[in-house]
């Protein structure tokens, strides 16, 4: 088990690093065509495409890291005064949810991925095809997926254990 985690944190914090490089794209090119804007009179070509398209890769990615360490909002309410392998139990039913939803998210994403991939789909001005950002997406809710079936299994040997 700990290979396996070691792999899906690797591979959690790999797309985290795409976040944080996205971000400071995103940041770096806004910055840049507001000053070629109004300083030359001079926008930058398609630079609500690309904003777009690295807006989805930014938030696709980011969605492992925060599964990973557990940044999700829960209502811990509820759960504050139960017992540790009650709250076990409640952490198995909220990653087997979680793992169900992702999974879905996981497949509908790669259908939608494909039918982009057909129809060949793109941004209006600089024609960036937007179905490798929608297998981006999948590729992410996938590494989601293993990561919650990491934890679900955590959750169970914890609501087990004696």
């Amino acid at each position: 088990m700990d290979e396996y985690e070691k792999i899906v944190r690797s591979l959690a914090t790999a797309t985290f690093y795409v976040t944080m490089v996205g971000l400071s794209v995103i940041a770096g090119l806004t910055f840049l065509d507001v000053c070629l804007r109004y300083v030359l009179n001079k926008p930058i070509l398609g630079v609500f495409d690309i904003t777009r398209v690295m807006l989805i890769a930014t938030v696709a990615c980011a969605f492992g890291h925060t599964q990973m360490i557990r940044g999700n909002m829960a209502i811990d309410l509820f759960v504050l005064k139960l017992g540790r392998r009650h709250k076990a139990i409640v952490a198995c039913v909220h990653d087997a949810i979680g793992l169900a939803l992702f999974l879905v998210i996981t497949w509908q994403a790669f259908r939608h991925g494909n039918a982009l991939r057909v129809t060949g789909d793109a941004t209006e001005t600089i024609l960036i095809p937007f179905y490798p950002f929608v297998y981006l997406i999948a590729f992410n809710m996938g590494v989601v997926c293993l990561i919650l079936l990491g934890q679900l299994v955590r959750s169970v040997g914890e609501a087990v254990r004696k």
